[in-house]
């Protein structure tokens, strides 16, 4: 699956690359990303090699949310279309086959996850303040 994402190389240059993201199966969900939130610490952090979460290049991204696209067959509790919150990714590449560490890597155009990977947001929560996590009404 075709998808573009931020990506930072060792020498801290960003780019908007073309990457590709694993086909998804029966399990996974497909999310479009609508907002994508930056902690500015811990990201920093990552680019500047002074936390690893794996080797060059890195496409960061600390929280996102977006809109189910696809939901597998075996997928229970999403829609296709219902707003989510989410803090991860799958494996992705760039287009020559050098693979990327998804350091969360929520800067990206599209996510593909598994289960219970994104979660629902609440029909009151606006999808830009979902970026701050997972609203729900309080109780």
């Amino acid at each position: 699956m075709k998808a573009q994402a931020i990506v930072c190389d060792e020498k801290q240059n960003f780019e908007l690359a073309d990457v590709v993201l694993p086909d998804p199966g029966p399990d996974d969900i497909v999310v479009r990303a609508l907002y994508s939130g930056i902690s500015i610490g811990t990201e920093f952090a990552l680019i500047r090699n002074k936390l690893s979460w794996g080797p060059y290049p890195l496409c960061t991204g600390y929280q996102a949310t977006g809109v189910a696209e696809r939901v597998g067959d075996n997928v229970k509790g999403l829609d296709v279309g219902d707003k989510v919150y989410y803090r991860n990714q799958t494996r992705m590449n760039l287009t020559d086959g050098t693979a990327i560490t998804a350091a969360s890597g929520t800067h990206c155009s599209v996510a593909v996850m598994g289960p219970g990977a994104p979660e629902p947001l609440s029909s009151t929560a606006t999808i830009w303040a979902g970026g701050m996590g997972p609203l729900r009404p309080s109780s």
